[in-house]
Parts: structure tokens; sequence; C-alpha cells
């Protein structure tokens, strides 16, 4: 896979909500910066999702929302 090295970034995990196909995870990435994203319930069982793990959340530029 290739990826951009601006497309990446790292934090933890400051809330995570399941759903029945889905969850939404928080990450805090900088200070008071966070990113949310909506990812299937499976994925958040096989990379071991939880609060306060440290990840690498990696980004699709067509999938940023700025509000």
């Amino acid at each position: 896979m290739k990826i951009c090295a601006r497309n990446i970034l790292k934090g933890s995990v400051t809330h995570l909500e399941p759903g029945a196909v889905n969850a939404e995870v928080t990450v805090a990435i900088s200070g008071a910066d966070k990113i949310t994203a909506i990812v299937t319930s499976g994925s958040v069982h096989s990379l071991g999702l939880a609060v306060d793990k440290q990840v690498l959340a990696l980004v699709k530029d067509p999938s940023v929302f700025v509000l």
C-alpha cells in the first residue's frame, strides 16, 4: 500500500461508541485536536481498538470533511 506521510496521524483513542455494524472511534491527535471515524465493528475487534490505545490514523484525502 502506498501512503503519503501527511495523511498519517498519531494519537490515542479517547472514545469508542460501538454499534451493531459500525463503531464511532475518536482519536486525540495533538493538544485539543481530535479526529472521528466510522469503522466496522469487525475492524474494531481485529485492530484491538480500545480507549487509551495508541493508534495511527490513515486518512484518505476524499474522506475529509471540515466543519
